[in-house]
């Protein structure tokens, strides 16, 4: 075995490792979701008006909301991390948390997980997501 193929081998065995932990992570996920009856809940260390706005959205995207501009920036089918919608979406970074309005917007199928990718931020690995037909419809595009 020479040079090369040892490296190949090594990189591959990292990334079933890294596959294997986000399996895990997901399933986490998926189980924390389940014991919060499928929703999340606000920190108590959010505001007054970020507790109200979750316990508020029932789902439906309004024109104006941050929902409403992830899927607008959504809508050419592109795939992008939750931190790249928000950023095409003009949505402020620096305060608040934009970007679980993706995972609001997954959670109620209007985007779809469409695999992970690293971070040019960060390095780390991250989501992708793309726009649903529920998705487009919200928007009026079919």
């Amino acid at each position: 075995m020479n040079l090369f193929d040892s490296y190949t081998e090594e990189l591959e065995a990292k990334i079933d490792d890294q596959r294997a932990e986000i399996e895990r992570l997901r399933a986490e996920n998926e189980r924390l979701r389940s014991a919060s009856g499928g929703s999340a809940t606000a920190r108590h260390t959010d505001p007054d008006t970020s507790k109200a706005a979750r316990r508020e959205w029932d789902g439906t995207v309004r024109s104006g909301t941050q929902h409403h501009a992830i899927l607008h920036a959504a809508r050419l089918g592109d795939i992008e991390t939750d931190r790249d919608w928000c950023r095409r979406a003009k949505l402020n970074l620096e305060t608040g948390s934009p970007w679980k309005r993706v995972s609001e917007l997954l959670q109620h199928g209007y985007l779809t997980e469409s695999g992970t990718i690293h971070s040019e931020d960060t390095g780390k690995l991250v989501r992708t997501s793309r726009i649903t037909v529920k998705g487009s419809q919200a928007l009026g595009l079919l």
